[in-house]
């Protein structure tokens, strides 16, 4: 019959594939390819079932890794000590590398650089002086930050670490030339007595940022500077 069967194992002498029950392990000779809850395997391995859970991978010791391989370079998935890790490019094979994120097809959402940036957004074009990046390609790019306290719900805080003279922090305004036309510093003018100072500035046609009004430590506006 060019068969041979064992209670629910098939081996066909013709083709050389080789059957476990009713598409319960399948391995197609021709190809290669193995299929678990499949007789028609697509890929290497194909595994089909209506559990959710597809598949255990467990290691008896502490941590365990997926890796995955290409032409020349090693990525990895890494679970250990509660930690579920991500790392791209694990020999440090080539230059540049980077982890993903794409949704509906082939349209990047997230990066993270291999200097640690961090871009989201449908247009990721990188500022080299930035650690997060976030772009909209077309149309507007908001942020919200959002609290439900009775005190400040939500804030944003821009720290300096440095401690030499008068270190300073700000909110600036950019041109479509990536060029600054006005800004908010924050002096921090005595870290010792936590003494601060608050600036406005502007740019004039062709000219540069020039502060136009601060309010100094003790609450008092002074025009120009």
């Amino acid at each position: 019959t060019g068969v041979s069967t064992f209670h629910a194992i098939e081996v066909s002498k013709g083709g050389g594939d080789l059957a476990v029950g009713v598409s319960t392990f399948f391995v197609d000779n021709s190809t290669g390819r193995i299929g678990i809850g499949t007789d028609n395997p697509t890929a290497p391995l194909v595994v089909r079932s209506s559990e959710n859970t597809l598949g255990i991978l467990s290691s008896t010791d502490d941590g365990a890794n997926f890796d995955l391989y290409d032409d020349d370079t090693q990525s990895r998935i890494r679970t250990v000590d509660g930690q579920l890790q991500f790392r791209a490019d694990v020999g440090n094979d080539v230059a540049d590398s980077s982890i993903r994120f794409f949704i509906d097809g082939a349209n990047e959402k997230l990066r993270i650089t291999s200097t640690g940036q961090l871009v989201v957004g449908n247009n990721p074009t990188v500022d080299a002086n930035t650690n997060l990046h976030i772009e909209e390609a077309s149309g507007e790019c908001g942020v919200v930050i959002e609290g439900n306290t009775g005190g400040a719900g939500a804030y944003l805080l821009l720290k300096n670490n440095s401690t030499s003279s008068t270190p300073r922090t700000y909110i600036g305004g950019v041109d479509a030339g990536g060029q600054g036309t006005s800004q908010i510093d924050f002096h921090n003018l005595d870290n010792a007595n936590n003494e601060g100072a608050l600036a406005f500035s502007t740019r004039a046609s062709g000219g540069s940022i020039t502060e136009r009004l601060r309010i100094n430590s003790s609450g008092h506006v002074v025009p120009g500077a």
